[in-house]
């Protein structure tokens, strides 16, 4: 596993993050899983990156989904923090 933590942020903010190594497939062809979380649970507001095996990679804002062009893990991670930085309102 690359990333594995959780951990209770400023205020109602909660963060998780999962990035592990999996099999090159057709499914995962860059051979990475991930989930990447922060939700605001008092205002129910939270920023997800993932990619599910159908999906592919892609982001959630709130209820809104948008595709995402992986490249490497400290570029997506970077992405998430400037996802979390601007939808959230937090510095992580």
């Amino acid at each position: 596993m690359k990333i594995h933590q959780k951990r209770v942020l400023k205020g109602p903010l909660i963060l998780k993050m999962k990035l592990w190594e999996v099999q090159k497939t057709r499914k995962y062809p860059d051979g990475i899983k991930r989930t990447l979380i922060v939700i605001d649970v008092k205002d129910n507001q939270k920023v997800l990156m993932d990619n599910r095996k159908r999906k592919g990679h892609h982001y959630h804002l709130d209820n809104k989904e948008f595709e995402y062009s992986y490249s490497t893990i400290e570029q997506l991670v970077e992405y998430f923090k400037s996802l979390v930085k601007i939808h959230l309102r937090f510095r992580l």
